[in-house]
């Protein structure tokens, strides 16, 4: 069977799929196959059929603890249809090559790879952030999204494909990711080299940007912003500035645990009275049915709760609780952006957090934009914030 997908031709499902190929670790995977097979291109299905109790192990290790009856054990049933599916014989993604993998997981936490759909047509997938890595993809790369030109993962998506454009010749390139690689999928086919074919870029709700990033990169969203797909479903992909050309579309999710009437939940079920009654924190018997809630409206941001019409996703208007909620993280995010220099003096113990991400950022910048944009561009220069701390950050971070 040919593995000839060209890029007219991808479906969505395609696009969420490589999504969570991103999320399997395959760099040994790759090296082992080369050398017992002689092959350093191998097809998913040829990987599959050699390491498929590997790569489920793996994969599966976050919903391994799920319980009957809740958003994890639907999440753990989603993820064990995904392995099923690229496992099927007459599955079309089997024919597909990974050609290249750029694992800096332990560095940065930046996790990217190269698929060959087609003879003249690969996807570039950029892996989201994940549970385990708080400093590398909360601490420094979601967090230092406020405020900022360029994390470190951003620069290193940048990278990456000015050397898959170096060392590979294909037609046309497509972009996707998840949560932080939406981020990351969107930043690359912004900054791709020039004569690098980019078609599209896709984001499965992947965070904003910060004000001076839209402004920094002006240029670049106005030539190629149009290519970008958002996808939005949950709080994430709220988050921050949204590209003004990109394609933002709401779509639907379906869970049976997912608090629909998360507001009047939080008062009838967790404080035993109507939203309409008074709040009486005495009322309060378990804390952690309200933590339980809440992770289930953050639960939702999986892409195994994504709901399809065939191979399509299903555009729809936001819940009303939901949006009204997104909304206003929104504008706290927003908020935050625009007045990080403010909460960072007024906040206690703030500027110890966001001036060590300052400092790492700063030589991000430095690295990757030089000096000068980097004192501009930079929150945490000496225009901002006193030398005397910044002493006693680098102390902190020696």
């Amino acid at each position: 069977m040919s593995n000839n997908v060209m890029p007219e031709e991808y479906t969505d499902k395609d696009m969420q799929v490589v999504t969570q190929l991103a999320y399997i670790d395959f760099e040994n995977i790759l090296e082992e196959y080369s050398k017992e097979h002689g092959s350093d291109s191998p097809t998913i299905g040829e990987i599959f059929d050699a390491y498929g109790d590997q790569i489920r192990d793996q994969y599966m290790r976050s919903t391994e603890d799920a319980k009957e009856n809740t958003m994890k054990e639907e999440r753990k049933a989603a993820a064990e249809d995904l392995l099923d599916l690229l496992e099927d014989s007459s599955s079309k993604y089997r024919n597909w090559k990974i050609v290249d993998v750029e694992d800096n997981n332990k560095v940065n936490g930046f996790y990217a790879l190269t698929i060959e759909t087609d003879t003249d047509s690969a996807i570039v997938g950029f892996r989201g952030s994940e549970s385990t890595d708080f400093v590398n993809d909360w601490l420094l790369a979601d967090f230092g999204l406020l405020d900022s030109v360029l994390t470190s993962q951003q620069a290193s998506a940048t990278a990456y494909m000015k050397y898959i454009s170096e060392n590979f010749n294909y037609a046309d390139y497509v972009t996707s990711g998840h949560s932080l690689g939406g981020n990351l999928s969107t930043h690359a086919v912004l900054t791709a080299p020039d004569g690098m074919n980019v078609v599209k870029a896709y984001s499965f709700d992947g965070p904003g940007n910060s004000d001076e990033y839209l402004d920094f990169y002006s240029d670049e969203i106005e030539k190629n912003g149009g290519k970008v797909i958002h996808y939005h479903w949950s709080v994430v992909g709220g988050l921050l500035n949204m590209l003004p050309n990109e394609a933002y579309v709401n779509v639907k999710t379906n869970s049976k645990y997912y608090p629909e009437d998360l507001l009047n939940d939080i008062f009838k079920e967790i404080l035993g009275m109507s939203a309409n009654n008074m709040l009486d924190l005495s009322d309060i018997d378990n804390i952690s049915d309200l933590i339980d809630l809440l992770i289930n409206y953050v639960q939702i941001h999986d892409t195994g709760f994504l709901e399809y019409d065939g191979e399509s996703l299903i555009p729809c208007e936001a819940n009303d609780q939901a949006a009204f909620i997104t909304e206003k993280i929104s504008e706290l995010s927003v908020y935050v952006d625009d007045n990080l220099t403010y909460l960072i003096h007024k906040l206690p113990y703030t500027y110890l957090i966001f001036g060590i991400i300052g400092l790492y950022r700063y030589e991000i910048n430095t690295e990757n934009l030089g000096k000068e944009a980097a004192n501009i561009r930079s929150s945490f220069s000496e225009e901002t914030i006193s030398q005397k701390w910044l002493d006693e950050l680098s102390e902190i971070r020696k």
